[in-house]
């Protein structure tokens, strides 16, 4: 587990020398020697929720920081076959996503379910 005071290493890995983005948390794991963030979590308060349930901000945040561990995966010469999970809780509700990467620069993103 990893906590919102670190930096996503896909987004640090994209911005170099600059920092990197943080998510609210999420899961770390070891793969081929090098840790990797494969699932980011965003968190919300009902009040800040739109009309929809999507408070659009952090939906992108989310969908950036999962493609930004995607190419940092790829970057490890990684498999390019492995998700990364994002929930962005808002209030009482969560959604689940998963992105992959379909063709080169073409991400994919599944809502693998909501509660």
């Amino acid at each position: 587990m990893f906590s919102c005071d670190e930096e996503s290493s896909g987004s640090r890995s994209r911005k170099e020398k600059k920092n990197g983005r943080r998510s609210n948390g999420g899961l770390e794991v070891v793969y081929k020697d090098n840790s990797h963030q494969l699932f980011h979590y965003e968190v919300r308060s009902p009040k800040i929720m739109t009309e929809d349930n999507i408070y659009h901000p952090d939906f992108l945040k989310l969908c950036n920081l999962m493609k930004d561990e995607i190419n940092h995966l790829l970057k490890k010469n990684c498999s390019q076959e492995i998700p990364i999970f994002g929930d962005q809780v808002g209030g009482h509700k969560i959604t689940v996503y998963a992105m992959d990467l379909v063709y080169t620069n073409i991400y994919r993103l599944h809502i693998v379910g909501i509660a």
